[in-house]
């Protein structure tokens, strides 16, 4: 009895589901339907929980808010909907039993993504009346600054960082395959990427710099580089050659 953007929300969400689990279906023979559906479910409670919280101005503690707050920010969505449609050898169970309880390295990716974000976003979430765990930390703690609570959620931060590299990069934490290991490494840098730039990417003018700095940057300052560089004459290859660097571009 959806309408509205409420019925186009849950049907293309409808979508997603059944098409991922239908290209997991034709690879491994077993259907991820409920796993996925799951995942989704605690994903739009845990935002619905913090949409309660800031309407009533409740307080939560600091573990509960982790709690929530490493399921809403979504990374796991993002690394177990991809490893499902790229790892050829992949457990049905690593992709999150029904009760909810994932991995360790996936539930480290959650909480360390969820403390980059909440490191560099806080003033603007202070100005919505959002939760965030260094704002938490610096309300149960007023003697402090909040530099000092910033200090405290890096260190926390750290700790898990660290751990969540000793499960990537170590043998004997875990059985899931490299490539999902290396997924989840993936994710967490595009995490870094945001949020390492005291989260700019709200302004065009920071996203296209740094998408600019991604494709190129020249070695040399522009205003310093007196000579200039010459280019080399292009080389005239025969036809026959020429079709053979062609055909080599396109299989690259």
């Amino acid at each position: 009895n959806l309408d509205g953007p409420s019925k186009i929300i849950f049907e293309a969400l409808d979508d997603l589901v059944c098409d991922v689990a239908k290209m997991y279906h034709l690879q491994h023979k077993i259907d991820i339907t409920p796993q996925l559906q799951h995942m989704w479910k605690e994903t739009f409670h845990a935002w619905m929980m913090e949409s309660l919280w800031s309407r009533t101005s409740n307080l939560p503690s600091m573990d509960k808010y982790l709690e929530v707050g490493m399921i809403s920010i979504g990374a796991h969505i993002l690394v177990l909907h991809a490893t499902s449609l790229g790892c050829q050898t992949l457990p049905s169970e690593m992709l999150g039993p029904i009760n909810g309880q994932y991995e360790n390295i996936t539930k480290l990716l959650m909480a360390t993504t969820r403390l980059l974000n909440d490191i560099q976003s806080y003033q603007k979430e202070r100005e919505v009346g959002k939760m965030n765990y260094t704002l938490l930390h610096f309300n149960e703690n007023p003697r402090g600054q909040i530099e000092d609570s910033i200090d405290f959620v890096k260190e926390i931060l750290g700790d898990k960082k660290k751990e969540f590299l000793e499960n990537v990069l170590m043998d004997g934490f875990n059985d899931m395959p490299r490539t999902m290991k290396l997924l989840h490494l993936s994710c967490l840098n595009v995490f870094h990427m945001f949020f390492n730039s005291c989260n700019l990417f709200d302004t065009n003018a920071a996203i296209l710099e740094d998408i600019m700095r991604a494709i190129y940057i020249p070695l040399i300052d522009q205003e310093e580089q007196t000579t200039p560089i010459l280019k080399p004459l292009p080389t005239i290859l025969p036809p026959q050659e020429k079709k053979k660097i062609e055909i080599a571009k396109v299989n690259a």
